[in-house]
């Protein structure tokens, strides 16, 4: 019976190039565990599974380092917790101003905001919430009462960018007959105002009358690339809410238009006549190109 000593057990193992890279894995995995416990207090380890302490640091949140290697910045998660605040009082009247000054660099909007408020109050005080604009337009975002005591108490509450109460307090402008008009009617908590013209809604959108403008991906580059001066004012959100098909309808007794049709639409397609379109127009992702 041959027998195997230790030493060479050792020698056959470092001569395996993949047995030497796993044990340096495993051996950084083990240290770095042990680092996490030494250092990590317990009651982050507790919390890591609160769903409530995630509201603040959501888990799905990208790395602020991506930015470096994206060409169009994306905003990051911020946490603004120190405010200017200013109290004015006219008699029985007190009025409590927390603003926090916001520096946006970045190319896209936030998806949503969190506020989060504590306040020691007796009866029942009134809550508003606004954005100021650079151009200095004012947008009203909340306006609600805090419920009602006789005691003096504290109440804490979270608001969210989704909550309807802000949400019905934004006038959203859209073309009529429209599919963005429809979409708006689908939801009767949203403010909205119909136009006859696109051009209209941007005017005014621009002016402060509105809030924002939904409007066709199509539609909306091809009004932007005739009125870039327009533009230059507002911010395009780059988010399609919705996809619809367009088509030809034709009478069940013309065979042979529908035969001159598809071989049109086939041509333009094949000689790359659509796709110069589709670039001309800066259409990108708002209208594909059938293959």
């Amino acid at each position: 019976m041959s027998s195997i000593s230790p030493q060479e057990i050792k020698q056959e193992f470092l001569k395996s190039k993949m047995g030497i890279a796993g044990i340096i894995i495993l051996s950084i995995l083990i240290a770095t565990s042990i680092i996490a416990i030494i250092t990590i207090p317990v009651e982050t380890f507790q919390e890591w599974n609160n769903p409530g302490s995630w509201i603040s640091y959501p888990k799905v949140a990208i790395p602020i380092w991506v930015n470096y290697f994206m060409t169009e910045k994306i905003p990051e998660h911020k946490i603004y917790d120190t405010p200017n605040i200013q109290t004015n009082s006219n008699g029985e009247i007190i009025l409590t101003s927390h603003q926090f000054g916001v520096n946006f660099d970045y190319e896209s909007f936030p998806n949503d905001f969190i506020y989060i408020f504590s306040s020691e109050y007796v009866d029942s005080p009134l809550l508003q919430m606004s954005v100021i604009r650079p151009d200095g337009i004012k947008l009203e975002l909340l306006s609600m009462a805090l419920p009602y005591t006789n005691s003096k108490t504290i109440h804490s509450e979270r608001i969210f960018s989704t909550d309807n109460a802000i949400n019905k307090n934004l006038l959203i402008g859209a073309q009529v007959g429209t599919t963005a008009y429809f979409s708006l009617e689908k939801d009767p908590a949203v403010r909205k105002k119909g136009y006859q013209m696109y051009g209209h809604a941007i005017t005014d959108l621009i002016n402060g009358k509105i809030d924002a403008v939904l409007g066709e991906s199509t539609g909306t580059l091809f009004y932007k690339n005739q009125n870039k001066p327009l533009f230059e004012k507002i911010k395009m959100v780059d988010e399609i809410l919705t996809n619809e098909h367009y088509a030809i309808a034709f009478r069940k007794d013309e065979p042979e238009l529908l035969i001159q049709i598809n071989a049109a639409l086939k041509n333009i397609l094949d000689d790359g006549t659509a796709a110069q379109l589709h670039k001309k127009w800066d259409l990108g992702l708002a209208a594909q190109i059938p293959k």
